[in-house]
């Protein structure tokens, strides 16, 4: 897996590594970057500008633009450690799950927009001169599918209730 660390030298910090998929990207933002330095996690900031960073951007299927970045030698000060240790982690387990709430939502709504694009499919498409939503075996499962996509919902929202 990709990993990066940040290190001193010669009383200059830094950033070697890479990381793959970052979503959103965008390199007019300022990138917050996961390290370990001194065998502990770390956050810092970067400009995608900085000397030896180098990123391979690609358009997602969702139409987002995603890039693999690294990081070959990326000098930082001090400034740039936003957190460390104990902090850092939890920023980064919260961050974590967030994100994974979020995601679930979003996969709720396209699991929606999919269920109602496929029931509205099934009145209009025939088989043997009748609707395929006249099979039995076809509504079962659509009933299943808007049960699953029920019960998916409301783990996420209990989730974000529980990340306040």
């Amino acid at each position: 897996p990709p990993v990066t660390s940040l290190a001193s030298r010669g009383g200059r910090l830094i950033l070697s590594g890479s990381k793959v998929f970052v979503p959103c990207w965008s390199k007019e933002a300022t990138l917050l970057v996961t390290a370990t330095f001194g065998g502990e996690p770390c956050i810092v900031a970067l400009a995608p500008s900085n000397i030896g960073t180098t990123f391979v951007t690609r358009r997602m299927t969702d139409g987002s633009v995603a890039a693999d970045i690294s990081f070959d030698g990326v000098v930082l000060d001090e400034e740039s450690i936003l957190l460390r240790g104990d902090a850092a982690r939890q920023a980064i387990l919260l961050a974590t799950a967030r994100g994974t709430v979020a995601l679930s939502a979003q996969l709720e709504g396209l699991s929606r927009k999919l269920h109602r694009m496929t029931a509205d499919y099934v009145v209009q498409r025939a088989q043997f001169d009748r609707p395929l939503a006249d099979f039995q075996s076809i509504r079962h499962t659509l009933a299943n599918l808007h049960c699953e996509i029920d019960l998916g919902a409301a783990s996420w929202r209990r989730a974000a209730v529980a990340l306040k």
